[in-house]
């Protein structure tokens, strides 16, 4: 898109033939800044934008997306989506992922729009997955693809949307543990930010997630480790005084190690890490874990 000046914005919104000669991107951007500034379009601008049809197809996916992200970058947006959403730039700025079919999802989404306004977390990158909860995890993957975003933006926000429903289900210290396991600590975080954030914006119990964040609070603050980094002992005390010779061995056995502190209370002190791994020396049982990494 063409950078415009603020003048011509304006000079835009307020003149439909100087807006005509606009590239359809910058009338788009033209057309969502009114809304945000006036909470509407001009007709006349938006005869103009349906004169111009046929070259809609010009305006990129990442084009359309920025006037997204632009939106929900306003500090109380809930008014301008519900606008874009009646006048269908909801759907032209989100090809992929509109229309919704289903019926809950239909639900879930204009709850959001909706509510927006009470969503107090200012990360855009947030604010975007939040905003993104109720359209398909594949198409979303596509679209975000599509759109540029970086891999980390796109595989964060992907993640977290394929694995809401199974987090909000978490109903056991065992289940929570193997949760953080598989992803990590700020993952978690970032889920149970999100999970909040969601049951805050749509009101509904369907999402309403486990109250699980004081019990790993209190994991944190006992010492019990989630990573490997987390152990209470080094690779060379390994080395030197457990038997551990190989890079891969000492690999798997610390990965072992979490798993001993986290499911089968094993204390994260020096003394019962380096009795645990003299026992694991060799054993079938490290073996397995080091053709599990290979």
């Amino acid at each position: 898109m063409e950078k415009m000046t603020e003048k011509n914005i304006r000079r835009a919104t307020a003149d439909s033939e100087f807006f005509r000669t606009l590239p359809p991107a910058n009338m788009l951007h033209v057309m969502i800044r009114s809304i945000i500034d006036t909470g509407q379009v001009d007709e006349k601008l938006l005869t103009v934008w349906y004169e111009n049809e046929d070259r809609w197809g010009e305006v990129t996916e990442e084009e359309r997306m920025d006037q997204i992200l632009m939106v929900l970058d306003q500090w109380n947006p809930s008014d301008v989506l519900r606008y874009m959403q009646k006048k269908g730039f909801v759907g032209f700025c989100l090809p992929r992922l509109m229309p919704i079919r289903k019926v809950m999802d239909k639900k879930t989404y204009y709850a959001i729009i909706d509510n927006f306004n009470e969503l107090k977390d200012r990360n855009l990158g947030f604010r975007l997955n939040v905003f993104l909860f109720p359209f398909d995890p594949a198409h979303i993957r596509e679209t975000l693809e599509a759109c540029n975003m970086t891999d980390d933006a796109v595989n964060m926000i992907s993640w977290a949307l394929d694995h809401y429903i199974d987090f909000i289900h978490i109903r056991n210290e065992k289940k929570l543990k193997q949760f953080i396991r598989s992803s990590s600590v700020a993952d978690y975080y970032y889920m149970d930010d999100l999970a909040q954030a969601v049951w805050e914006v749509t009101h509904m119990n369907e999402y309403r997630r486990g109250d699980s964040r004081k019990a790993v609070d209190a994991l944190l603050r006992a010492g019990v480790p989630f990573e490997a980094d987390d152990l209470e002992v080094t690779d060379e005390e390994l080395q030197d005084e457990a038997g551990i010779g190989r890079e891969e061995e000492i690999r798997a056995v610390r990965e072992l190690l979490v798993d001993e502190c986290l499911f089968h209370k094993l204390r994260n002190s020096r003394g019962n890490l380096l009795e645990k791994a003299r026992n694991l020396a060799g054993s079938r049982k490290l073996q397995q874990e080091i053709r599990r990494q290979a």
